[in-house]
């Protein structure tokens, strides 16, 4: 049996803030649950498999109390990386993907991006989100109020490949995340990434 592990907040002992990784300021005393069948899953595995890299000895440490070492293997996820991907892009356009929720800090990035949209020599960028979520209806009422309408598009789920091609900016807005698959992706294109200083 491989288990691969799900996002279940092991505490970072190196956070200032004392956030979880995966599951924000939870407790686990708050989720006996969770905690009951992780320990259940990890000690009857025979292996384990994680997509984490820079977090990885954090994160060992936070799981040895379910799992042995001995049991973990490091498995990136790949990307592609190769110069025909690279085009300078001449559009003005900053893309974000991910789900549309708490976690993604998408409306902190509305806020900014409000703020950056203000200033003439910006007023004519295009923010583009991709993906579905439980927020769609909050945000685009941010988008409203803010008279962003004609400068942020929710465009659901799209192939983002087009997109990847086209975008300028590639922002990670999230307030924690793992191994962000769309930054690998971004890099992949060569876009210019900017990412949350908490994750």
């Amino acid at each position: 049996i491989m288990c691969f592990t799900p996002g279940i907040g092991f505490k970072d002992s190196t956070d200032d803030d004392q956030r979880y990784r995966n599951i924000s300021n939870i407790n686990h005393k708050d989720m006996p649950d969770i905690i009951i069948v992780g320990r259940a899953i990890y000690n009857s595995s025979n292996l384990l498999q994680t997509v984490i890299d820079m977090n990885y000895q954090n994160w060992l440490k936070g799981i040895k109390k379910y799992v042995s070492k001995r049991k973990l293997i490091f498995l990136p996820n790949p990307v592609r990386f190769s110069n025909k991907f690279y085009k300078k892009k001449e559009s003005k356009i900053i893309l974000s993907i991910g789900r549309l929720n708490k976690q993604k800090g998408y409306d902190i990035l509305l806020n900014a991006f409000s703020n950056f949209n203000k200033k003439p020599e910006f007023n004519n960028w295009k923010l583009y989100i991709l993906g579905e979520g439980p927020d769609k209806k909050k945000l685009e009422k941010v988008i409203e109020k803010l008279n962003l309408s004609r400068s942020v598009f929710l465009l659901g789920y799209s192939e983002p490949t087009q997109y990847y091609k086209k975008a300028s900016i590639y922002i990670q807005s999230s307030i924690f995340e793992g191994m962000p698959n769309s930054v690998l992706e971004a890099m992949m294109f060569k876009v210019p990434t900017i990412l949350n200083i908490k994750i």
